[in-house]
């Protein structure tokens, strides 16, 4: 369930990097801004690109990896829309 959440920040990712992204039913784009091992301890940097086959998303929701062509910078300017997925992994929305 998307959260708003107020902050002032920007987030970098470069280009020639993975993304790990989660779309919703409607098609926005959440960009993961951190992973957690609080639900799987074991949970590694190496792990994120086949997190697709582990989750369990609601029915619509997709994970995807990808890897920029140039530099990505996500500002929330002053509010944030994020949401966790079931391993408490943090994303961001993309251009909300």
């Amino acid at each position: 369930m998307p959260n708003k959440v107020q902050r002032d920040t920007i987030w970098v990712y470069l280009a020639g990097q993975p993304i790990f992204v989660l779309t919703d039913p409607a098609g926005n784009e959440y960009v993961m801004q951190s992973y957690a091992q609080i639900v799987v301890p074991t949970l590694m940097y190496k792990d994120l690109p086949n997190l697709e086959n582990e989750l369990n998303l609601p029915p619509g929701w997709q994970y995807s990896t990808r890897t920029l062509t140039q530099e990505l910078q996500m500002n929330s300017n002053g509010l944030a829309t994020v949401v966790n997925d079931d391993f408490a992994n943090s994303y961001q929305q993309l251009n909300p």
